[in-house]
């Protein structure tokens, strides 16, 4: 790609039969430098500065840009940039001088991470106001501050933007590791630069694999199949699902997959109005519970995304006169504090948070010890119990 950052009109060098050339500032006059080497220079008076680059689309010099403009190899630029005696002189001026024209710039941050550690570890949440985040978090820093590591932790408030700030944040502190508990508002995509520059990422309690990246999770499969199939062996058989959301690699697509197949055992087909899209708040379980109150059928039993959604869903109905369990049964995930004290206790799925976050403390070390060769990236499933109380 050609850019142009000059008023100047320049002709297009493919015009001229070339790849790109240069023009250099160099007071009082400007002068163009082509590349190939052999076409002559063209000077021009004035003061006006303008650079056109060859650049792989991204704003900046690679040494793979510097070795296609001498015809050189990148182990010869390499070695020139960093002054090896066994490059010719002359080669090396030649560098060095369109490394300087160029405004070609070394990549400080890869040599760093590959050289040394900062004991910084980076920790992206969607919001640190709940209980599982919270149990999380502690975790980490627990083992963290064991392995002498600092924990930069910062919060999305749920959303791809805020995903992404993040993520860039932590990547310009030059954290040695990464740690993202996914949520609805996850893209992967947030998270290429750091795996590029071998730094690793785990994300947490999402989806059970998402290659290239580590996955530290329950088994959300069987968390969905066995809290349905306990509703099943209680006769219910409309049995709805609320969804925290529809992304790729968050808990819902494994538990939704546990959950088809315990109705599918029984015979009972999951249609539109089995899988509802709610989310994970008090709030997001109270407008999916008024919503089934004008249903002419209603389900026998309501599965939650989170503890929370389920607990907001159950008050709701109360107040509609539902009994709960006798007419509808209610479970959640997480076995969270306010699992307790629903009116009646909430049936739910415990996940060991705390355990989550020592491990992935535990496996970022593990990934970053390079007396290690030929480490695997893998998926590291933890056990989970299903609670029954009083909801069903």
């Amino acid at each position: 790609m050609v850019k142009q950052n000059s008023p100047l009109n320049f002709p297009d060098p493919e015009t001229l039969g070339i790849e790109f050339y240069l023009i250099v500032q160099d007071f009082p006059r400007v002068h163009i430098e082509f590349y190939p080497p052999d076409r002559q220079p063209i000077l021009l008076p004035g003061k006006t500065l303008a650079l056109y680059q060859m650049i792989n689309n991204q704003g900046e010099i690679t040494i793979r840009d510097l070795a296609r403009m001498l015809d050189l190899s990148t182990a010869t630029i390499s070695r020139a940039l960093n002054n090896d005696p066994t490059v010719r002189p002359q080669t090396k001026r030649r560098v060095l001088k369109l490394a300087r024209d160029t405004g070609y710039r070394a990549n400080e941050h890869a040599r760093l991470l590959k050289h040394s550690r900062r004991h910084i570890l980076g920790c992206i949440v969607p919001r640190l106001d709940c209980y599982f985040t919270a149990t999380l978090v502690s975790g980490m820093e627990k083992a963290a501050r064991n392995a002498d590591y600092s924990l930069v932790i910062m919060q999305t408030n749920e959303t791809a933007e805020g995903e992404a700030s993040c993520a860039n944040a932590l990547y310009n502190k030059m954290v040695d590791g990464l740690l993202v508990v996914v949520s609805e508002s996850t893209k992967l995509s947030h998270f290429t630069q750091f795996v590029q520059r071998n730094v690793p990422v785990i994300l947490l309690n999402g989806a059970d694999e998402a290659p290239p990246y580590i996955t530290i999770a329950i088994d959300h499969a069987k968390a969905g199949y066995e809290i349905t199939r306990h509703f099943l062996q209680q006769g219910r058989e409309l049995i709805v699902y609320i969804a925290g959301g529809q992304s790729s690699v968050t808990a819902d697509v494994e538990r939704l997959k546990g959950y088809r197949r315990a109705l599918l055992e029984e015979g009972i087909l999951v249609g539109g109005r089995h899988i509802l899209k709610g989310g994970i708040s008090w709030d997001d379980g109270a407008k999916v519970a008024e919503s089934i109150l004008q249903w002419r059928q209603k389900p026998d039993a309501i599965i939650a995304a989170s503890d929370d959604c389920a607990a907001g869903c159950m008050s709701v109905l109360k107040e509609h006169g539902i009994m709960i369990p006798e007419e509808i049964a209610i479970a959640g995930f997480g076995n969270d504090p306010i699992s307790l004290v629903t009116q009646p206790s909430l049936t739910t799925v415990h996940y060991p948070a705390r355990q989550m976050g020592e491990s992935a403390i535990h496996e970022l070390l593990f990934q970053l010890d390079d007396s290690t060769p030929n480490k695997l990236l893998q998926s590291i499933v933890l056990r989970s119990d299903l609670i029954i109380r009083q909801s069903g």
